[in-house]
């Protein structure tokens, strides 16, 4: 099957305070400083933005991360424009897969594999098959789960210390 591109965002512009339009602070926002994304606070919330306002039910969203440094990054899928609900790929010292309904996070895969600068994280929903995957290959999944049915493309960030 072909897959689409809707949009990609290599963040090589001006900084932002916060991160600009078509992104949305779902719980905490986020800045664009020295072409790189960044959580706006620095005690360990985690800071969700999603892109646009889409009600997309098959999806797959990846972030590079640009160091490995204790701090945490995810790419997220079906992420809710009300409420703090998505599946989150999760990169910290390694690799989970998380269904976050209402701010409440539920494990759901891993943990696996270690995260390294420059790898790329990703999480897809096709049906009710989620999965993450690292430079591209599925390290978790698919594990079944239909509870969160569409949304859009999302970003976590967590800076700790």
């Amino acid at each position: 099957m072909a897959q689409v591109t809707f949009a990609t965002d290599d963040f090589n512009r001006a900084n932002e305070t916060p991160l600009a339009s078509p992104y949305a602070s779902v719980n905490s926002t986020q800045n664009l400083v020295s072409n790189r994304v960044r959580a706006s606070v620095n005690d360990g919330t985690q800071c969700i933005m999603r892109y646009g306002a889409f009600a997309v039910a098959d999806m797959r969203a990846t972030v590079t991360l640009a160091s490995i440094d204790g701090n945490q990054a995810s790419a997220g899928v079906r992420c809710s424009s009300s409420a703090v609900t998505l599946y989150l790929g999760f990169s910290s010292s390694s690799f989970v897969l998380y269904k976050v309904v209402a701010g409440g996070f539920t494990l759901i895969g891993g943990p696996t594999g270690t995260p390294a600068a420059s790898d790329t994280v990703g999480c897809a929903a096709v049906g009710s098959d989620i999965y993450v995957n690292q430079n591209g290959s599925i390290i978790i999944g698919p594990v079944s789960d239909s509870v969160i049915a569409s949304g859009s493309w999302a970003l976590q960030l967590s800076t700790v210390g």
